[in-house]
């Protein structure tokens, strides 16, 4: 297992999350202190292994496993259930700013071109969308989103994302799945900005939605 430093948080294109928690601003200053020592240690041959990590996301192309979305009405569907269409699964905090904006992209996409088979999904795991469905309405509503909306467990998330618990990880987490259930996109452990800029998105949603359902390239 391989640790790696924090370095470039504010280039980062969301909220960087730590364990359980986001990292708070304070913490900046504490992340350059870590950083100098790690350094230090590095120079003279020390290996140190810290209780958060940033590790690499699964490989791509590879099968999508099967997920729930309940929404706060109590409705329920599964991943499944989109197969023929090229999907989006948005993984977000209703705390984050940057999943917000990102969730008003993917509603402009989706209006746009449904009616060639994009859909959007999205699952929230922060801990005030766990604490009731409220959050979720509240977050639909404010941010105009025109697309399910679920809770999903913050372990269960992050083993979909095939993160562990102790990662470090940004939050909105994008998953782009093409007509034949296959992931051939992931958002990195820290976020993805090609994933979230909707001008370099859309070359990539225009290829699989000219891609026939046959079409699965996964990995052996």
């Amino acid at each position: 297992m391989v640790f790696i430093p924090i370095r470039n948080v504010d280039a980062l294109p969301g909220h960087l999350v730590t364990g359980h928690r986001t990292l708070p601003a304070q913490f900046e200053v504490l992340r350059k202190e870590i950083q100098m020592f790690i350094k230090t240690l590095t120079a003279t041959g020390i290996v140190l292994a810290f209780g958060t990590f940033v590790a690499a996301a699964p490989p791509v192309p590879r099968p999508a496993a099967e997920l729930a979305i309940t929404e706060p009405s109590g409705k329920q569907s599964l991943l499944s259930e989109y197969r023929g269409n090229v999907v989006i699964v948005q993984f977000l905090y209703t705390t984050c700013s940057h999943c917000a904006a990102t969730a008003r992209m993917f509603t402009k996409l989706q209006s746009e071109l449904g009616s060639r088979g994009l859909r959007v999904v999205g699952l929230t795991f922060n801990e005030e969308a766990q604490r009731g469905p409220q959050a979720v309405r509240d977050f639909i509503t404010r941010n105009q989103v025109g697309f399910p909306v679920g809770v999903a467990a913050r372990d269960k998330a992050l083993e979909y994302l095939g993160l562990s618990v102790m990662s470090q990880f940004g939050v909105p987490q994008v998953l782009i799945i093409d007509r034949a259930g296959v992931i051939r996109a992931q958002s990195e452990p820290r976020g993805s900005a090609e994933l979230q800029d909707e001008a370099l998105l859309r070359p990539l949603l225009d290829k699989l939605l000219n891609e026939p359902s046959t079409v699965s390239q996964v990995r052996k």
